[in-house]
């Protein structure tokens, strides 16, 4: 299968990253919402300030380093 990005963006992010470097991400991208890829680089869904927003809202707590992209991410864009 042919990808049409670059890997080494920091626009995407793996599935398994943490809260905390998605974080970081979204902070280096100024916002622009993340692309989120499985291990076999294939597309999983995309990861927005409003995604991360809901996600925090529906949780009494937070561990970000026990939260990953895929527990946020949109599957369905």
């Amino acid at each position: 299968m042919a990808h049409y990005y670059n890997l080494n963006s920091n626009l995407i992010c793996n599935k398994n990253e943490s809260l905390s470097k998605v974080l970081t991400l979204l902070k280096i991208t100024k916002g622009y919402p993340l692309i989120v890829i499985n291990d076999d680089e294939s597309l999983y869904g995309v990861i927005s300030n409003g995604d991360i927003s809901k996600f925090i809202n529906s949780k009494n707590f937070i561990d970000t380093h026990k939260i990953f992209a895929k527990d946020i991410a949109n599957q369905n864009p």
